[in-house]
């Protein structure tokens, strides 16, 4: 059964496996039937797609009050075919929401974003804070992901401040320092009362922040300790070998 099917060598230390097949070898089971092939495929899996579906609704409940960050990345199946993950991640949890098979497809910037604007529809343009890549130059390419483009798009998104991934982090406050000027010049302007009219609090935050001198030296402060961090990650970030450079790269991290 593990070999022929596929199955994981670690099912063999589950306890309900362990029970159900030592129940099944010392007890008859009279008139008992194993699940059909056509039950399997149809009745029994809608139930299950169904099941998971209610689970997963609090989730995408939260979407639209928090925000949500779309996540992408690309790897391979044991079958050797290409794949695209696509995940929404919000203070929630994490929430699987599809994979692309690209085995026969050209993978180059207008296919990845065609399958980005896909998932932002079926999210809710609105309800988008971000979207996290890997570093292909492809995804640069697709377009830009930073929360200000959204924020000035989908006035009425709502915001939140919440805790996210060290690196896509860094990502955005390295991104705000090149739009600082433009950002600064967005909320002193006469168009940012259309903003305010969703949640004047957050309005007034988000001007307040962006027009304060400390924050943006904190900003700077962040990014001069956490660079040399950061430029690590990126370069073991690849499809290439990189294990035997850690430990260089790591000394010198620590010695910047």
């Amino acid at each position: 059964m593990f070999y022929s099917s596929g199955l994981p060598f670690h099912l063999a230390r589950n306890p309900h496996y362990r029970k159900a097949f030592a129940y099944a070898a010392n007890n008859q089971i009279n008139g008992y039937q194993p699940l059909g092939y056509n039950k399997l495929r149809t009745t029994l899996l809608q139930n299950d797609r169904r099941h998971v579906e209610n689970l997963l609704q609090p989730i995408k409940n939260a979407w639209s009050q928090k925000g949500v960050s779309i996540v992408s990345d690309g790897w391979s199946d044991p079958q050797r075919r290409s794949l695209i993950n696509f995940m929404v991640v919000t203070e929630s949890g994490p929430m699987f929401l599809k994979a692309i098979d690209c085995s026969n497809e050209i993978k180059d910037k207008d296919f990845i974003a065609k399958h980005m604007r896909e998932v932002i529809m079926e999210v809710g343009h609105s309800n988008v804070v971000q979207i996290v890549t890997d570093n292909a130059a492809i995804c640069k390419a697709a377009g830009d992901a930073m929360f200000v483009k959204n924020f000035v798009m989908s006035h009425s998104m709502r915001l939140s401040i919440a805790p996210t991934r060290f690196a896509s982090t860094i990502v955005i406050l390295k991104r705000f320092k090149q739009l600082k000027k433009g950002l600064q010049e967005m909320v002193i302007s006469d168009q940012w009362s259309s903003y305010r009219e969703d949640d004047v609090a957050k309005a007034k935050f988000v001007k307040d922040t962006l027009l304060d001198d400390k924050w943006w030296d904190n900003v700077d402060y962040i990014l001069s300790f956490t660079s040399t961090i950061y430029d690590v990650l990126r370069r073991t970030d690849t499809e290439a070998s990189s294990l035997h450079l850690v430990y260089e790269m790591w000394d010198s991290m620590i010695e910047k």
